[in-house]
């Protein structure tokens, strides 16, 4: 064989491989064999072929600032077309932020000095797209000029793959942190290197303490030896992991049982780096277990009791026993369910079987399985399945236990809607503020109109039609406010059969195809109730018994008085005692009892849209719960439903009644001077219109702000009408301010809320009223005067 010589530059990149860029600066090469003259054009191109299109990198040589050669990985990897990278400044690859530093890194290489040779950049597409890319650059001569040789590697999905790898690393620390079973990183001389605060807590500890501790001395010495062994197998790669149940020894003495899974976690050059062991408190699951070895009818009849469903399977997951529970829970028996220990599964396959699941919490250390099974009616349940080994000597089988969740994923799911309510409750409350501002214009209007002498029939019947609308809508806004804010009742001493006669006879007015029949029982005692608010329960109950019968039919209402024991009004929180009974009964549709459940629910109607609002009956149980009362519902589809109310009894006349009395043809008038406070223009103009009408003086502000410029510009005003709920300065503020600059003045609130705590006790103060929105001319007529004439 022939040795040749050839002349040329090389470098080494990386992974050992020599590049030879060859020149040959004269026509002759010189060779030791003079006699045989190489084709150097040949040779030449072999070794490019080799070194630069063969290579799964990116290669080019700049000759000076310009690309001289790229070879087609580069350009693939650039997404250019072959050559197209040739004459391109070289610092053209490169994205913006990286082509100064690598401009000045190839300048300095060429000038000889020394330079970082690998470092990692972002490597610029021909379309605009980048990707991450790591160099490794060399100084070359090129045609007898200074060069670079840059050898291009894509490691972008590396560089992802790192970022990806430290987000687990948070998420693992995370985890480990916060998991709900034990986690300890152990050495590989069987050291506590990390455990977490679960752990600690199960074996006694500090956390602190544990740290640096040996396994040993929190190891029962019976199962010391056990662990030697299978932590040396853990070390030597005779396991990859393996799941050990274990007693460990607290500080007090106390024993208690882990099931501890473990794994090794290795080098790069394979040496060992330490175990890392999940531990779960089985201390219950192995006592019971052991009574089940000790004692098996004493086992047999805690299973007997037992409120979970079990089963007991052999190691061939042929069914052994079954408990009580399963039987009542999924309906079938033991003979049954042992043809067929599928035949619980849904229909879905998304679903693990009991042996899928076994292996998964046995053999994986997975806790319990959340999943579902189907009883033998074909009812689907929310289950937790949970599983551990039954053996004595050696493994018999499994005990696998069912835990019926599906009324606590309701209760969450209930708690959830009561959530929205609550959203919903807020927003109904400034709904009922706001209408209740426009039904005050709408009732003050049509109040001043009624009094005209010379209005037209025509136009009086409808005047009168639009102010039924709106105390109409005035009751509504009462049921928005009792549901948002809680109203409280006015109480007073009532006869419920004379109001019941009341509500009944205008009830029965507008409905003349039902017959409603009285069952009245005499001498009732009286009830401690707001009458409003009773007369709107009984009407709302009529309204629900009347839509139940579209067709007509039999409404009973019935009274007694009752005696109500401890045991009978505990669930409710009332006091047992005497209470008064009434009971409405239709002969309509019935209610099912999936829906039974839900009629108190505020919002919940089965009515058509725009046929109810879903506030009836949810009013009607506020209410009856706000005056210590019980409601409940007995209803059978097809026959009809009754709604039982009792309310608790009062001696006759131990309250006064507050009804005030009513002005429906005086008007108190008076010529005082009066200041009218609201941030609503429609309050403000009726209000004007109709205690000018009065005979009064009237001065009107849009804001507290004005109102007490108005005040402090000196006009002396013998009565304050203030809005509660106004922006920036609001009437509890605007008040406080006028308390000081004169003590007596007199002040009415007004507002389309109903009356707070706060409101309450400042309404105990002297020279102070209130007016609830919406009002008409009569209630503000007596009200004002009222107060002025203090």
């Amino acid at each position: 064989m022939k040795k040749v010589t050839l002349k040329g530059n090389y470098c080494f990149l990386p992974q050992g491989v020599c590049a030879i860029l060859i020149t040959c600066p004269k026509k002759g090469c010189p060779m030791e064999d003079k006699n045989q003259r190489p084709d150097r054009t040949n040779l030449s191109q072999d070794y490019y072929k080799v070194l630069v299109e063969e290579s799964f990198d990116g290669i080019f040589i700049q000759k000076g600032p310009k690309i001289w050669l790229a070879n087609g990985r580069l350009h693939e990897m650039l997404g250019y077309k072959p050559n197209e990278l040739i004459g391109l400044d070289h610092w053209m690859v490169y994205t913006p932020e990286y082509q100064s530093l690598t401009r000045e890194r190839a300048k300095a290489r060429m000038r000889g000095e020394d330079v970082t040779p690998r470092y990692r950049v972002k490597l610029q597409r021909k379309d605009g797209s980048w990707l991450w890319g790591e160099i490794n650059a060399k100084a070359v001569m090129v045609e007898g000029e200074p060069g670079v040789l840059v050898w291009i590697r894509d490691i972008h999905q590396q560089v992802l793959m790192q970022d990806a790898l430290e987000q687990s690393e948070l998420r693992f620390r995370s985890a480990f942190e916060h998991a709900g079973i034990g986690i300890a990183i152990v050495s590989p001389d069987g050291r506590f290197i990390e455990a977490n605060g679960f752990l600690a807590s199960f074996l006694g500890y500090k956390r602190e303490d544990l740290i640096g501790m040996r396994i040993e001395a929190v190891t029962h010495k019976e199962d010391w030896q056990r662990d030697v062994e299978v932590h040396r197998g853990l070390l030597s790669g005779l396991y990859q992991n393996i799941v050990v149940d274990k007693r460990y020894v607290k500080p007090s003495g106390m024993v208690v049982w882990g099931r501890v899974s473990s794994s090794l976690l290795k080098d790069k050059n394979g040496n060992p780096l330490y175990v890392i062991s999940h531990v779960q408190d089985i201390t219950k699951e192995k006592e019971a277990i052991e009574k089940l070895r000790e004692k098996e009818a004493f086992i047999s009849a805690i299973l007997a009791v037992m409120p979970d469903p079990m089963v007991v399977y052999d190691t061939n997951m042929n069914v052994l026993y079954i408990n009580p529970a399963f039987t009542k829970t999924f309906g079938w028996d033991k003979s049954e369910f042992q043809n067929d220990p599928g035949v619980f599964l849904p229909s879905s396959d998304l679903y693990l079987t009991d042996s899928q699941a076994i292996k998964s919490i046995i053999y994986q250390g997975q806790p319990y399985i959340e999943t579902k099974r189907a009883t033998k009616h074909g009812k689907e349940i929310d289950v937790v399945l949970t599983a551990s080994l039954l053996k004595q000597d050696h493994l018999k089988g499994y005990v696998v236990i069912y835990r019926d969740i599906t009324e606590f994923n309701k209760i969450k799911q209930r708690v959830e809607s009561i959530q929205r309510l609550e959203s919903l409750a807020y927003l109904a409350g400034g709904v009922a503020h706001d209408f209740n501002n426009l039904l005050t214009g709408i009732l003050g209007r049509t109040s001043i109109l009624k009094l005209k002498k010379d209005l037209p029939e025509e136009y009086k019947s409808q005047i009168l039609e639009m102010e039924k609308c709106a105390l109409e809508a005035s009751n509504l806004t009462k049921q928005l406010l009792m549901y948002a804010r809680g109203e409280k009742p006015s109480l007073q001493s009532l006869d419920l059969n004379s109001l019941a006669q009341d509500v009944i006879q205008m009830f029965g007015r507008t409905k003349k195809d039902l017959t409603i029949f009285k069952l009245l029982e005499d001498d009732l005692p009286y009830v401690v109730a707001d009458k409003s608010q009773l007369e709107q329960v009984i009407l709302n109950i009529l309204v629900n018994a009347s839509d139940a019968m579209p067709a007509g039919g039999k409404i009973y209402v019935e009274t007694s008085k009752v005696f109500l024991d401890q045991r009978y009004v505990e669930p409710y929180g009332v006091e047992p005692g005497q209470y008064v009974r009434i009971a409405i009964t239709d002969t309509g549709s019935g209610i099912p009892p999936e829906i039974q459940k839900r009629i108190f629910e505020p919002f919940f109607s089965t009515k058509e849209l725009g046929k109810g609002t879903g506030l009836g009956l949810a009013t009607v149980y506020r209410i009856v719960r706000s005056h210590s009362g019980i409601i409940n519902c007995y209803s059978e589809v097809g026959r009809g439903t009754t709604f039982t109310i009792y309310l608790p009894t009062v001696t006759q006349g131990v309250l006064e009644s507050k009804e005030k009395p009513k002005y429906e043809e005086e008007l108190p008038q008076g010529n005082e001077r009066i200041l009218l406070v609201d941030d609503e223009e429609v309050v403000l103009e009726v209000g004007r219109d109709m205690l000018e009408y009065l005979g009064y003086g009237v001065d009107v502000t849009n804001s507290g702000r004005k109102g007490l410029e108005a005040i402090s510009g000196g006009v002396k005003y013998d009565l304050v009408i203030l809005d509660i709920v106004m922006p920036e300065t609001g009437g509890m503020e605007v008040f406080r301010e006028l308390r000081r600059l004169n003590p007596n003045q007199k002040v009415l609130f007004a507002s389309g809320y109903s009356l707070n705590g706060e409101m309450n006790e400042i309404l105990n103060e002297k020279h102070v009223g209130f007016i609830q929105k919406p009002f008409n001319l009569h209630e503000l007529a007596r009200v004002v005067r009222e107060i002025l004439d203090k």
